[in-house]
């Protein structure tokens, strides 16, 4: 469904093959398939990259670093795209390079619905500080504490405090639409899972945790055109 490996599923769950999962179970999906790494002393992109056989552009783009050479802090995580496990079998589904495209290159690619004038801007004020990437998802700057509104009515899927596989403070929303919105790197998250939500409420606040430079509301849409993308919100 999410065009990802089965082994990402599992190194993001804490999962092993054989392991079953029950229905209201919630799992965590990383936007592209890969693992996380902590970063070990004496390590360099270089050598993290040989490990898991990636390239290291990759890893350079996904995680926002300056370049190749940048110094890396024992301790801090990386998403590594594409990475292969020694011991596992499982063969990457797409490199980054697909998944990163400039927002109308990536819809006329990816034909998926047009729902103009159904998803409320999260917070209004906002500066677009990065177009479409990680599939579907923009970046919204704003000064961090700023409320973060559901875009539409729907369900609290997921709502977690941490790291999030680099999304930090996450919220998750399922809308009966069937479509998806996502809001990470939250300061303070104001609802929980399972929470019936309207269109409108605030479910947190925008904030800079998991991997982040600056304030701002990362904002992804499953199923449907990003209004973030040319500002086509409800109004």
């Amino acid at each position: 469904m999410f065009n990802v490996s089965t082994n990402t599923i599992l190194w993001a769950n804490d999962m092993k093959k054989g392991d079953t999962i029950s229905p209201g179970d919630v799992l965590f999906i990383l936007p592209i398939s890969g693992v996380e790494h902590t970063i070990l002393k004496g390590q360099t992109l270089q050598s993290i990259a040989k490990m898991y056989n990636a390239d290291i552009n990759d890893i350079v783009l996904y995680n926002g670093l300056a370049g190749d050479s940048v110094a890396l802090i024992p301790g801090d995580k990386l998403i590594i795209p594409n990475a292969q496990k020694s011991d596992e079998g499982d063969k990457p589904v797409q490199s980054l390079s697909d998944t990163v495209a400039k927002s109308n290159q990536y819809y006329q690619s990816h034909p998926t619905k047009n729902l103009s004038g159904y998803y409320v801007d999260p917070v209004p004020g906002y500066r677009l500080s990065q177009g479409l990437h990680d599939k579907n998802a923009v970046d919204l700057a704003i000064a961090a504490g700023t409320p973060i509104h559901a875009a539409a009515s729907g369900k609290v899927i997921f709502a977690k405090y941490g790291w999030n596989g680099a999304y930090g403070n996450l919220v998750i929303l399922s809308h009966p639409n069937g479509t998806q919105t996502l809001y990470a790197h939250q300061s303070k998250i104001a609802v929980t899972t399972g929470q019936e939500v309207s269109q409108g409420q605030v479910i947190g606040y925008v904030g800079c945790t998991g991997r982040c430079t600056g304030p701002h509301l990362h904002f992804g849409v499953i199923g449907a055109r990003n209004p973030g993308v040319d500002g086509s919100w409800k109004q």
